[in-house]
């Protein structure tokens, strides 16, 4: 009978293998050699070309840019003077609408002034307007009740409430020029 002999173990080479030198055996086509070189130079020129011409394209964003740039300083500058003309016709307007109530003012006055009364000065400064007149009685009645109507009309009239704040009597004097009692008056008045 044979026994058989059953090792589990992995095998370990009992000899070192000699080492072999391995031989390449490569065959060299000109033919090849020419196409690849050819192929490789045809990359490299268009690479080139694409090159080339990604250039022109790069200068005129460039140029683009700068074009934008300078739009851009001309349109703050236009800003800047739409603000100060701005600022400038609001002051004009400002200005217009202030002399459109004083005008409208004094041409309330004119409607609202009795007879004989008459205005020797009239005095604007900023809101406020100072009438200085004097008042006689052509039809004998009192001169005080002429100045009465104008405060009246000042204060009670809806054409001057759009435009007066406000307006009293600071002084009254009696005087009398020739056979004539005259009543001296000066009325200070608000503008809106």
């Amino acid at each position: 009978m044979k026994l058989i002999d059953i090792n589990l173990l992995p095998q370990v080479p009992t000899k070192k293998a000699a080492k072999v030198p391995v031989k390449f055996k490569i065959k060299i086509d000109p033919k090849k050699i020419f196409k690849i070189i050819l192929i490789g130079l045809s990359f490299q020129i268009l690479l080139t070309i694409f090159y080339i011409w990604r250039i022109p394209s790069l200068k005129k964003v460039e140029k683009e840019l700068e074009e934008m740039k300078s739009k851009i300083e001309k349109m703050k500058k236009l800003q800047q003077k739409y603000r100060e003309k701005k600022m400038l016709n609001d002051i004009l307007k400002s200005y217009v609408e202030r002399k459109f109530m004083v005008s409208y003012f004094f041409d309330r006055l004119i409607e609202h002034t009795p007879e004989g009364v008459w205005f020797s000065r009239i005095v604007i400064k900023g809101n406020n307007i100072t009438l200085i007149g004097s008042v006689v009685s052509l039809r004998g009645e009192d001169e005080a009740s002429n100045v009465n109507k104008i405060i009246m009309a000042l204060t009670g009239d809806e054409d001057f409430k759009k435009i007066i704040k406000s307006a009293e009597i600071e002084t009254l004097r009696r005087k009398t020029i020739g056979s004539r009692d005259v009543l001296d008056f000066t009325i200070s008045c608000v503008i809106l």
